[in-house]
């Protein structure tokens, strides 16, 4: 009996670890972690910031990091939700991105990673998301597309998209892996 109950509560306990947010990293970062964690106020303040001018309220900021100056293994760049005014650094979103070289074909990346999220977030509620242009280029030709993923015990969601950018745009090609808090993603809203 002692064998049965063990087993029933290592079953339940490692699935609802599994399907924690936090257990999902971005180059060891996570979100509800401190950014102070990983950098110091100076790389926070140097790093690029982006306020969302058309957002109301103005609630959050985000930042990022290049792998140049930040030593990241995996991506080549990571995007940080940080909310205003907050001296802690909480995290409430992640962004790694990678640029795409020579034709990668994106549809594999997207398999690959959303095969990795599915193993730890068994319960999320997948969405496949359709190829659309990407609303902030007014040709057209800009587009994206992906999976994402919503966690059934509300704390957010997971997604991984490619975006490919037409010439006139100022970007490269590149996929996102992106980790989102709800509270963040209800005011991205």
């Amino acid at each position: 009996m002692k064998i049965i109950l063990t087993f029933f509560f290592l079953f339940f306990t490692s699935k609802i670890l599994a399907d924690d947010i936090s257990n999902f990293q971005i180059e060891g970062m996570s979100v509800n972690d401190s950014l102070l964690d990983y950098f110091t106020k100076e790389d926070i303040n140097n790093a690029h910031h982006n306020y969302y001018d058309w957002i109301n309220p103005k609630k959050f900021y985000d930042i990022t990091l290049f792998k140049e100056s930040s030593n990241f293994e995996i991506y080549d760049g990571v995007q940080i939700a940080l909310m205003l005014n907050d001296d802690n650094f909480i995290i409430y979103a992640l962004d790694g991105a990678m640029v795409l070289k020579n034709n990668e074909d994106c549809d594999k990346k997207i398999q690959s990673i959303s095969n990795d999220i599915v193993s730890l977030f068994s319960l999320a509620n997948k969405v496949a998301q359709i190829k659309e242009s990407h609303p902030e280029d007014s040709s057209g030709k800009s587009i994206t597309w992906g999976n994402a993923f919503f966690l059934n015990n509300g704390e957010g969601d997971i997604s991984v998209r490619c975006y490919i950018w037409s010439d006139t745009m100022p970007y490269v090609d590149n996929y996102r892996v992106s980790v989102r808090t709800t509270v963040y993603g209800d005011w991205l809203k």
